[in-house]
């Protein structure tokens, strides 16, 4: 939603869009899914890491590329006081 359910008190300043973009193996893509507060806190309660289920479905998804691009908007809401 772009922060825009948020409320934001101030005049909006329109920005441009940036994208970060990665080189990352199958790897370093779930060792990032591992770091989701999500996952965290889905192993502390259920003592299991829900990745495991569906690490073979993400690497078929994956295919036999070794690395993928990978693309973050980088999101911004700027305002004036």
């Amino acid at each position: 939603e772009s922060y825009q359910t948020i409320p934001f008190p101030f005049q909006e300043v329109e920005t441009p869009q940036f994208v970060n973009t990665f080189s990352w193996t199958f790897e370093h893509f779930v060792g990032y899914l591992k770091t989701w507060s999500a996952v965290k806190h889905f192993t502390k309660q259920n003592g299991y890491n829900p990745l495991n289920e569906v690490y073979d479905d993400l690497k078929l998804s994956w295919g036999n590329a070794e690395k993928r691009k990978v693309n973050y908007p980088l999101l911004l809401r700027v305002g004036k006081l």
